[in-house]
């Protein structure tokens, strides 16, 4: 059962991206069943409830369809989700079948006959953590918010069960599920700026990048180390495999490169790279005293990026925000602004307090009264002396 608390105008209703509404809408001319209507909407003047039956459960074969229906529907993970070839429809059939639906688990809450919410998360590296890719719900003239709620509590429980330690969101400020999340337990601890352009500027390289090494992980990861504050670090919780060109996964269609820019020892900048298409994420680290270096390093990571024409993106954390100057000069626009929100599974337990009274029982030999016979003998003989 959920409580209605509110009601949604069309200000409200924050639609998903212009792809993805002709996707969805493709997709709905293309599979929407025979058959009338739920009478489910509320009707002018009639009497409107307090409450209404909610179920929540795992998504199932029958319920691909609806999603699709469902607005608002929006779309987190980004950047990822552009080289994710994400689509409620296609990963909602992968989510309801039982073979590798642990990998993009999803669920939905239902009202008698009626969809009125979704949630999909993805498995990730390095410890399976889940991460939020889509949430989406429709509920006539009534605030969504408590089927979000609910449809949230539920993936974290069933996480726990699971045995996922971790979930993930990035959500845009500007939407209102951020508050949905911190409402029920999730707490930001990153802010992200993301910067993308169309075949961006190029001011000529530096000529200091080299193609990273399998010697270089440790050295990358200690550079991580030494520029995210210590609470991004324990709520990421990242190992050197993160660095790991060889180890790191790749999904299907993508393909991942790295560069190093070093100083002696010392590893001063790293840029990475995820492609799929024309398609190119990169992520970006540089020492805090070498961040006059970053243009011409950008540059020669733009001019080694395969596939031209091509789009370029990258999020800059809130610690790097400085860095947006140079993206800006070689074209990049600031396409959105995240947080960054961390949920765990894990709960505290609490043992019943006892109380205690006094009760001395010697347990141990008791201490000597005198000194020992061999220390009497050793101050004996060097007062003899």
């Amino acid at each position: 059962m959920v409580t209605l608390t509110g009601v949604v105008t069309g200000s409200n209703l924050i639609g998903s991206s212009a792809a993805g509404e002709a996707e969805r809408r493709d997709d709905e001319e293309r599979l929407r069943p025979d058959g009338p209507a739920s009478d489910f909407e509320a009707r002018p003047n009639a009497p409107q409830p307090d409450s209404i039956p909610l179920a929540v459960r795992a998504i199932r074969p029958r319920d691909v369809v609806p999603v699709a229906r469902l607005k608002p529907l929006y779309r987190f993970h980004q950047p990822d989700l552009q080289i994710m070839a994400y689509g409620p429809l296609r990963w909602g059939v992968r989510a309801a079948a039982p073979m590798i639906g642990g990998r993009t688990p999803a669920f939905v809450a239902r009202s008698g006959d009626r969809l009125v919410g979704f949630a999909q998360f993805a498995a990730a590296p390095p410890d399976q953590r889940w991460v939020l890719l889509a949430l989406g719900g429709t509920l006539g003239v009534y605030d969504v918010e408590p089927v979000w709620e609910e449809l949230l509590a539920y993936a974290v429980r069933n996480a726990g069960l699971r045995g996922v330690k971790r979930l993930v969101a990035r959500v845009p400020v500007d939407l209102p599920v951020g508050r949905v999340l911190q409402r029920r337990g999730w707490h930001p601890f990153a802010n992200e700026t993301i910067y993308q352009a169309r075949d961006p500027r190029q001011r000529g390289g530096s000529g200091r990048l080299r193609r990273q090494t399998q010697a270089d992980t440790w050295g990358v990861h200690q550079l991580y180390c030494l520029i995210a504050p210590r609470a991004v670090q324990e709520a990421e919780a990242l190992t050197s495999h993160r660095w790991d060109i060889d180890a790191a996964p790749r999904p299907r269609g993508v393909t991942t490169s790295a560069w190093v820019a070093d100083e002696g020892h010392d590893i001063v900048a790293y840029i990475g790279a995820r492609s799929r298409g024309g398609t190119h994420l990169l992520d970006i680290l540089i020492r805090p005293d070498r961040r006059d270096a970053l243009p011409g390093l950008l540059d020669d990571a733009i001019a080694r990026l395969p596939n031209r024409p091509h789009r370029v993106v990258c999020a800059l954390r809130g610690y790097q925000a400085e860095l947006g100057s140079v993206f800006e000069q070689r074209g990049f626009d600031r396409a959105l602004e995240q947080d960054v929100l961390l949920r765990y599974t894990t709960a505290t337990v609490r043992a019943p307090a006892h109380e205690g009274f006094p009760f001395h029982v010697e347990v141990r030999e008791k201490m000597p009264q005198r000194v020992p016979t061999f220390l009497q003998r050793h101050l004996g003989d060097e007062s003899s002396n």
